[in-house]
Order: C-alpha cells, then structure tokens, then sequence
C-alpha cells in the first residue's frame, strides 16, 4: 500500500526527487524514523505527509477495500491542501468503477488497489486540466496550454510569428497547410488514459465545422497524411515546450505515441501536407516541425 501511494500516485504526480526532498511534511521528522516496526521508504513517507501516524506500521497487514479508499482521500487531501481546488470524494471514488468486493468488510485486492491509484491519477489530471482551461489567460503569439472543448484555429510553430501557416484541409479532403486561410475546427474532449509508461493522456477529437474528423486512413505509419474522414479518430494532445511566448501542443496518436503529427519536410508553403511521422518522444530532440498552436475562437 505505502509503495503504491508513494510511486504509483505522488511519483507519477511530482517526481521522485521532489516527492523525496520537496514535498512538505505535516508531521514534524525526528530523523530517526516514524515506525518500530519498519524502516520502509515509502511508509516513511506517508508517516511524514501525516497520511498515517506513527509507532507500529505492521508491515504484514492488510487492509480493507474501505480503510484503502479512506487513506486515498486522505492522501489527496493532502495534495491539495494548499491548492484550493476540488478535493477528492467518495462519490468520485464510486465513479471510478472498481470491480471485486467491496464490502465492509472485504480485503483489498492487489488488484483492486492499483486501479484506485489509476483512477486517482486520471481523476487528478482532469481536475487540473479543467481548472487550468478556466484561469487560462491569452499570451503574446497564442496557443493553449489547457486543451478544453471548442472551436480553435491550428498553426504551426514552423513560419515567422506570429503569422505562420494554418492546418486547412483542401477540396479532396487532405490536411495542408495555408498561409491565407484560417480554418477553424472543433475540439471535443472525450476522455483520460494512461499511456503504457503510465503517463496521462487526454484525449480529444478534432472534427471540421461540417462534423468531419481529423484522421488517417488506418493505423498511423511513417507518411499517413491526415484527411478529414466520417469516422471518428482520437488525438492525444499534449502540452509541447513554451517558446518565444508561444504555448504550443504536440497531436500524438494514443495508441503509439511515437507516431506524431508533423509538417512534411520543415515546409511552410501553401499546400504542404500534414502527416504522421516516427518521433522518439522525450528525447529533448528538435521537434518544431511537430508543434502546432491552438488559438480558441473568441
């Protein structure tokens, strides 16, 4: 339990640096360990955020499905005891759908509780992607950081801001860029998931005016060109690198985050297709060519 509270939920969250040095304590740390019975990291942790008192630990215990979800609201109120948002509740753990028994009674599973911690993590990066989309303010050339529902114009960051060419999809239906049209697009969140190194997605679609999606033909490959299609397509979309006061926003397919949308060839001429292309993700590389700008509609 100590290790998935620690790792699994704060660690994803935070880091484990600042998860180690950081975070404030609630509980005042003597240096000498909270526990009789254990030394663990982890229960070190939670004994120090004030998620569990002191003295005996009892490592080979276990827990009830209600004493495991208790704990979660009692570590989430810590996160956001100085944040003012919305806290976690019981009525948001029962949305999370748990299956097993869940009696009063009933032992938590293993299983059971890294899908608490799951839920927790998509819970917690919606609570802030909303609150951001709502205090979000406009910068100097654009650009989303908080993806919310709406009507948007896309650019890329390739071009001389804040001029450069926008996503428009031509008379065959194809994806290209334009330096003289600004065509919008709706953007519709759809859901949170956890990608397979456990980091957070949100997912969106991205349709024309006329209801068409945003897509490709098939599974993403090196080259796919985007077309607007009937069938209905999810982007991940993903807050990209700040720069020159331009808030920018990787589109990724979900289901390989490497294969990324980009501008063919560095190009910004009118007609330049948009397609999807291989792309290390976090390697730090140059990827301007895959950064685009969401500017809401006002």
């Amino acid at each position: 339990m100590a290790q998935l509270f620690v790792k699994d939920i704060m660690e994803n969250i935070y880091g484990s640096w600042a998860v180690k040095f950081t975070l404030k304590g609630m509980v005042e740390s003597t240096g000498l360990g909270f526990f009789t019975d254990t030394d663990d990291y982890y229960a070190d942790r939670l004994a120090y955020w004030g998620i569990v008192p002191g003295g005996k630990f009892n490592p080979e215990g276990t827990l009830t499905y209600d004493e495991m979800t208790s704990l979660i609201l009692k570590l989430m109120a810590y996160d956001n005891h100085d944040k003012g948002g919305s806290p976690l509740s019981k009525a948001d753990i029962a949305e999370f759908g748990i299956g097993g028994d869940k009696g009063p009674n009933a032992k938590c599973t293993k299983e059971q509780a890294k899908m608490l911690c799951d839920k927790v993590i998509l819970w917690r990066h919606e609570q802030n992607r909303v609150t951001g989309a709502k205090n979000e303010k406009n910068t100097r050339y654009g650009g989303t950081i908080f993806m919310c529902d709406g009507i948007y114009t896309i650019k890329s960051m390739l071009g001389k801001k804040p001029n450069q060419p926008h996503l428009f999809v031509n008379a065959e239906g194809k994806v290209e860029l334009s330096n003289s049209q600004k065509q919008q697009f709706k953007i519709t969140f759809k859901k949170n998931a956890l990608n397979m190194n456990r980091r957070t997605m949100s997912l969106f679609t991205i349709q024309t005016m006329d209801g068409k999606y945003l897509g490709t033909s098939g599974i993403p490959v090196n080259g796919s060109r985007l077309i607007a299609q009937k069938e209905e397509f999810l982007w991940w979309i993903e807050n990209g690198p700040s720069e020159d006061y331009e808030y920018t926003s990787f589109i990724e397919d979900p289901d390989n985050y490497h294969q990324i949308v980009n501008v063919s060839g560095w190009k910004t001429t009118d007609g330049t297709p948009v397609i999807t292309w291989f792309w290390r993700h976090g390697t730090g590389s140059d990827a301007n060519n895959c950064k685009f700008i969401f500017d809401k509609a006002r």
